[in-house]
């Protein structure tokens, strides 16, 4: 994939995680291949010399924990958001129905927009116990509790609940994981 974006003359590749999606759990990587994968990016971001950006909340502190150069705006290298972790209720996702989710990848719709305005509708999400509890990091469960990047990350809270059925567990493809238990 890079030799052809170097070919074409692309200068950017984004790596947009597997979310929870039909038949799921037979396609996600697991923490160890995550851990490859993220190897793999980064040796040939360098060899192909082409931008970066994983969209992953665990990208930037993987990064970190390997000492691997980043930066939030590059020119031919690896490229992070300010804010990386996960933003599960920092906006919302407005599907073809009108139904309104806390994220794209969510199981869980919170109203419609053919039955209230996007303002109640915000209001209501913001102060529902679910997103409360999701966005309190205090909750996360063991490893990804004890991690030293939790508030960077916090791990995609839709792929943990898709593989778990808990809002609140370790991210089961996060490659730091491995480094707490």
């Amino acid at each position: 994939m890079f030799k052809f974006v170097k070919e074409i003359g692309y200068k950017k590749i984004i790596f947009l995680g597997l979310k929870p999606c039909r038949d799921y759990e037979k396609y996600v990587l697991d923490a160890k291949e995550y851990e490859n994968l993220f190897f793999s990016i980064i040796k040939c971001q360098k060899d192909y010399n082409i931008d970066v950006y994983v969209d992953e909340p665990f990208f930037k502190p993987f990064l970190k924990e390997h000492n691997i150069d980043y930066s939030l705006n590059s020119e031919n290298g690896i490229i992070v958001p300010d804010v990386s972790h996960c933003i599960f209720g920092d906006y919302m996702f407005i599907e073809t129905n009108g139904d309104v989710k806390p994220c794209t990848f969510a199981p869980v719709v919170v109203d419609n927009v053919n039955e209230k305005n996007l303002g109640e509708i915000w209001n209501n999400m913001q102060n529902s116990e679910l997103i409360r509890k999701i966005k309190d990091f205090s909750t996360r469960e063991n490893p990804c509790k004890e991690c030293k990047y939790l508030y960077e990350c916090g791990g995609c809270r839709s792929r943990t609940f898709s593989l778990t059925g808990s809002w609140t567990k370790s991210d089961p493809s996060c490659p730091l994981a491995m480094l707490n238990k």
